[in-house]
């Protein structure tokens, strides 16, 4: 796929199961599959204190309950959502 230059897109799922991390499975496309792997939405929590995702395109963070998913706007945004968002917009 890589001679065609076909854009690859991988999903990172189950965020609230022990032993979920985002940024090691990001790291570990880089360094195994020598994928330009970038984080689209930065996770709030990981494996039992999960509470969302922030899509760093739009900056708004998404909050799941247990019957409900909210959607807010820019609320203290973290300055590593505004790094991170400057590393995805660079490559």
């Amino acid at each position: 796929m890589r001679r065609y230059k076909v854009p690859r897109l991988a999903f990172i799922n189950k965020m609230d199961r022990a032993g979920a991390n985002a940024f090691r499975v990001t790291q570990q496309l880089r360094e195994k599959l020598n994928h330009n792997a970038v984080l689209m939405e930065l996770p709030i929590g990981a494996e039992d204190k999960f509470q969302g995702v922030v899509d760093l395109v739009t900056m708004k963070a998404t909050t799941t309950t247990a019957r409900t998913a909210r959607r807010s706007g820019p609320r203290r945004s973290r300055p590593s959502c505004w790094s991170r968002r400057s590393r995805c917009a660079t490559t």
